[in-house]
């Protein structure tokens, strides 16, 4: 038994030399066990080069831990007043039957929640409002209590990325689309410079039936954390409304696509929200079969 080792069996810290070698175990110890670095470059390089690979396992799960583990932070856009980041977190958004388990009987075990499925075609229940953003021509409950779907829907099968947040960056007199690329590098992340704020909007990224990459879409998490970090769905008419440019007229909509791929995002590009859906939208649980992605879709309640 080495001598740090013994330091950590009796934990008996007598002198500042024994914490001092009692430090340095523990953190070596961590080092051996943490999880490889991961980089906002990187990761961006996975989303858009090897998002095909998340269907697997042995692949998913090392990346989800580095995921959670660094928390890296991208730049997504900027507009005259507000810019856009993303914080990594691929535990963010949750199957609207929230009661759904982790196997199907009879069709084995459903992929972890960080990769879900959207079908645009049922809007929940709740929230109820605002009517200006209900489809009275869709329904609110699936036919069937198990449905699979391996069509490539709009948006699909989904990876959560994690929570878009908004700065006010303090450069509106100076800020045109023209001079967004030139002034992108003063934007550079940082929470002490910026007070950021949750969009309430989760970014995901589109993947077709194949794992493949389809776009970067932004989700409004209808189900947010309370102050007792428990889950509650949200109710009230005022979701999915990201910060408004003063003099604009505000937008509210529960899905909309933010660009191509994630590396091709960044202060130096206009915040847009485009391909816009208004009414709150399903999410479903999926299960893989002979590598592509099906839908596991469960009466909504």
């Amino acid at each position: 038994m080495s001598n740090f080792q013994a330091i950590h069996e009796r934990i008996s810290l007598k002198t500042e030399s024994e914490l001092e070698a009692y430090s340095e175990w523990l953190r070596s110890a961590a080092k051996s066990t943490a999880p490889e670095q991961l980089t906002a470059k990187e990761f961006a390089n996975i989303i858009d080069s090897d998002s095909s690979k998340l269907t697997n396992r042995t692949f998913l799960l090392p990346l989800i831990r580095r995921m959670m583990r660094y928390t890296p932070r991208l730049p997504i856009g900027a507009t005259r007043y507000h810019i856009y980041r993303l914080v990594v977190d691929p535990y963010q958004l949750l199957p609207s039957n929230l009661d759904e388990g982790d196997h199907v009987f009879g069709s084995g075990p459903l992929i972890d929640t960080p990769i879900l499925c959207v079908n645009t075609s049922i809007q929940p229940r709740k929230p109820a409002g605002p009517l200006r953003c209900r489809d009275p021509n869709l329904p609110e409950v699936s036919k069937r209590v198990v449905q699979f779907d391996s069509r490539d829907d709009t948006p699909g099968f989904i990876f959560q990325l994690g929570e878009l947040q908004s700065a006010l960056h303090g450069r509106e007199d100076e800020w045109t689309p023209r001079k967004a690329a030139s002034m992108a590098s003063s934007f550079a992340d940082s929470d002490t410079k910026y007070h950021w704020h949750s969009t309430g909007f989760i970014l995901v990224a589109r993947l077709r039936p194949d794992g493949k990459l389809n776009g970067i879409y932004g989700i409004y998490n209808m189900t947010p954390e309370d102050d007792s970090d428990n889950n509650v769905q949200i109710t009230h008419d005022h979701w999915g409304m990201p910060p408004a440019e003063p003099g604009e007229k505000r937008l509210q909509f529960s899905m909309a696509r933010i660009g191509d791929t994630l590396g091709g995002l960044g202060y130096d590009q206009l915040m847009d929200w485009s391909d816009r859906t208004l009414h709150p939208v399903e999410l479903v649980r999926v299960m893989p079969a002979n590598n592509q992605l099906r839908c596991v879709r469960l009466t909504v309640a």
